[in-house]
């Protein structure tokens, strides 16, 4: 007899893929004439030498998603491992590589940060409604970026002046979720030309799994434009201030052989939280010289304030673990009681809270990281072949003070690209070129290339591959942390080849990709407990290169249009991802499950749009690389409807069935989780 997550799961392993872009219905000419703006040089997506998605703002908004982490996890090649529920911590993973790996661009802005090289939990705090579309350019894409791009780039556009927008909306749902937002967009003649402008606001506040766990976030995106036949100057601001207060993680830390051996607690406080702001800036200009060429120049600027808070008072919490022992209970007076957790309220032993060893730790630290950017390029578009070149300046700096020590860094770095693409017999064959050098000031340069292929075997098929290398440089942290830095760090360097075909069948009702992938990442950068180091408390132990990585896996995906208003898609992505230590035999990734995948079920009609989704994750190892996780599937619904031309309606439901989902051991997952809302449009 079979149960309901046997018979998801079936169902999913015998599937392919995603939508081209996404999960909502497509014209299959518009599927066709589909262009990416994350690739600099404007293309169709049957064009490029290498896989891509894009999620458009429909789709966003007629699943009616309140999380960019839902959006991407529907997509080929992305998983995240996430803590607890909306806002929480967040940990994204692409084609088995670890999120300083993927770079995420903001209107045309590098966020990765230069302490850390990723972006911390920024994805799961971004507002989905903010965002006009999502282009996810997978496998290296250095030529183009620079560092931290081996897995590949999540292109973010945020929305900008079209035809009048003016509305206001609230949502309300589980976890006491909390929602209103308000966007105007529009477009007006001025002069010679066109000025085109957009504001989008939102306020969020909700609680979470936990006792005393919040997500709280305001997001304000601005975007400005004026623009004549030739000339374009823009302006886009993008600020993100949110925080969110977590219980804390306790578990077993020992090598475990079942997880029926595994025991750990989460304990809620009230005076413990993060914050972050994040701030994007910039300033462009576009210019057609002529009919052919043109150039672009940008300025910008991304800003990162992130603090970590933990005031020692108040009540630390009192959990019931799986195992005997004991956690810090509540503060009475001058003295700390300790409970069993067998018995919660029964205290074993007061403790001298005079004796530093029982002292609690409060904890205040604070990080800041701030990166200029300055880039020029230029464009030809000619019958057979594009040509982009152009130079990129960045300075960057890392800060951090408070409990966790000070620490003030700065860098910068000057790089130079050239990308092109031939179109040749008759534009069958596209074959793609691009070379680029990072001259950084703190530790050398790093030169990185790539070619590709696309063939039009038929006017509905295209195979297509791409060689390219890429790199990682050591992080602020890595490089200059008084105690655990080595200046003298190599960057990761990477290589990787795909291959795949496209396929356009059944008089364009069907869309079919499969792409096959393998990266190899060496002198990876890690912690060696084993180097001495006088620095440290016990003399041993920083930051040092030798490791190495390798990934591989297949993606597929596709869309079928069923009938005119039903459309069926989906996706399965499976990754074999292994790390070698310096000394010691390749060992599976942790947190990287081999078989993930999509089903989807989308119904539209008129004013009324259905969907129905089932995400399927397999087993990934735990942090500690001895047990797994157990499979999930995970049955979400989301549905719009259209009352009248200025009214309607939204609800989403995520995970249906209320499956016991775990994305890390130890962690409590939100269960069964439905958001609703309501939108009034002016015009």
């Amino acid at each position: 007899m079979f149960d309901r997550k046997r018979i998801a799961l079936g169902v999913i392993l015998g599937t392919i893929g995603s939508a081209v872009s996404g999960g909502a219905l497509a014209d299959p000419e518009i599927r066709e004439e589909i262009i990416v703006k994350g690739t600099k040089i404007p293309m169709k997506v049957t064009e490029l030498t290498h896989s891509v998605t894009v999620v458009d703002e429909i789709e966003i908004r007629n699943q009616a998603f309140t999380d960019v982490t839902e959006v991407l996890r529907k997509q080929a090649g992305i998983e995240f491992k996430q803590v607890g529920g909306v806002g929480q911590y967040n940990y994204l993973k692409m084609r088995g590589l670890p999120s300083a790996d993927v770079l995420v661009v903001i209107d045309g802005v590098k966020i990765n940060k230069p302490s850390d090289g990723a972006t911390g939990n920024l994805l799961s705090q971004l507002d989905p409604q903010a965002i006009d579309s999502i282009e996810i350019l997978r496998g290296p894409q250095a030529t183009l970026y620079g560092a931290n791009a081996s897995a590949g780039v999540i292109v973010v556009n945020t929305k900008s002046g079209a035809k009048p927008v003016a509305d206001l909306g609230l949502e309300l749902g589980s976890q006491e979720w909390r929602k209103v937002s308000a966007s105007l967009r529009g477009s007006t003649d001025l002069g010679a030309g066109t000025w085109l402008y957009s504001l989008n606001v939102s306020d969020t506040d909700s609680d979470n799994v936990h006792r005393h766990e919040f997500f709280e976030d305001r997001t304000i995106q601005v975007k400005t434009s004026y623009e004549t036949d030739n000339l374009r100057l823009g302006l886009s601001v993008f600020d993100v201030d949110n925080s969110f207060g977590f219980a804390e993680l306790n578990e077993s830390t020992d090598f475990l052989t079942s997880r029926g051996q595994h025991w750990a607690y989460q304990t809620p406080d009230r005076d413990q939280y993060n914050d972050t702001e994040q701030s994007v800036y910039n300033i462009y200009a576009e210019h057609q010289i002529g009919e052919r060429l043109s150039h672009r120049l940008s300025l910008s600027r991304t800003e990162n304030a992130y603090g970590i808070h933990d005031a020692d008072n108040g009540l630390l919490g009192i959990q019931i673990a799986a195992v005997d022992g004991i956690v810090p209970g509540a503060r009475k007076g001058d003295q700390l009681y300790i409970y069993d957790l067998r018995y919660p309220g029964i205290y074993l032993e007061p403790l001298d809270l005079d004796d530093p060893a029982n002292a609690a730790f409060p904890v205040a630290a604070y990080y800041e990281d701030k990166s200029d950017q300055v880039e020029y390029s230029l464009i030809y578009r000619g019958d057979w072949f594009d040509l982009l070149g152009g130079a990129e300046y960045i300075d960057q700096s890392a800060s951090q003070w408070g409990s966790y020590g000070s620490a003030d860094n700065d860098d910068s770095h000057m790089s130079y690209y050239a990308n092109g693409n031939l179109h040749l017999f008759d534009k069958r064959l596209v074959v793609s070129l691009g070379l680029r050098t990072d001259d950084y000031d703190s530790w050398g340069t790093e030169t990185t290339g790539n070619i590709g292929l696309a063939w039009h075997v038929t006017e509905n098929t295209t195979l297509y591959g791409n060689a390219g290398t890429s790199f990682k440089p050591a992080t602020m942290s890595q490089l200059f942390n008084p105690t655990y830095g080595d200046s003298s760090l190599s960057p990761e360097s990477g290589e990787t080849f795909e291959a795949g075909i496209r396929h356009n069948g059944m008089d364009d009702r069907l869309f079919v990709e499969a792409t096959y992938w393998l990266t190899q990442i060496d002198d990876v950068i890690f912690y060696d407990y084993s180097v001495p180091n006088p620095r440290a408390f016990n003399g041993f132990g920083q930051y040092n290169n030798g490791e190495e990585a390798e990934t591989s896996g297949v993606e597929l995906k596709f869309a079928y249009d069923l009938t005119e208003t039903l459309q069926l898609d989906g996706n399965y992505t499976y990754t074999d991802s292994h790390k070698k230590p310096v000394e010691g035999d390749w060992g599976r990734s942790v947190q990287i499950a081999r078989n993930k995948g999509n089903l989807g079920l989308n119904y539209r009609l008129e004013n009324l749009t259905l969907g129905v989704n089932a995400y399927y994750s397999g087993p990934r190892l735990r942090w500690n690389r001895d047990v797994e996780t157990k499979e999930y599937v995970r049955v979400d619904l989301s549905g719009r409807y259209a009352y009248s031309a200025n009214l309607s309606f939204s609800l989403r439901v995520e995970n249906l069935f209320d499956e016991d989902i775990i994305e890390e051991l130890g962690y409590k997952e939100p269960g069964l989780y439905g958001v609703a809302g309501v939108s009034y449009s002016f015009f």
